[in-house]
């Protein structure tokens, strides 16, 4: 389960890369910040008895914050 999480982090990275150099710096910047939540969550979804919960209301927050980042620019 762990080689299968560091796998999708590494494909997640390499996305970051490619949409960063194919579409510009908002896509890459986003894609950047896909990667980093998905590690946060991973950390927290482990560290914590409610962990579970910490990641859905983090993950809400993050998809509100993009929407209105994406509003603003």
């Amino acid at each position: 389960m762990k080689n299968f999480l560091i796998t999708v982090g590494i494909l997640l990275g390499v996305s970051a890369l490619t949409a960063f150099t194919v579409l510009g710096i908002y896509a890459g910047v986003s894609a950047a910040l896909a990667v980093a939540v998905y590690f946060l969550i991973k950390h927290v979804w482990d560290a914590y008895p409610y962990g579970y919960l910490i990641t859905w209301g983090l993950t809400v927050i993050v998809m509100v914050l993009l929407g209105v980042i994406r509003k603003a620019v």
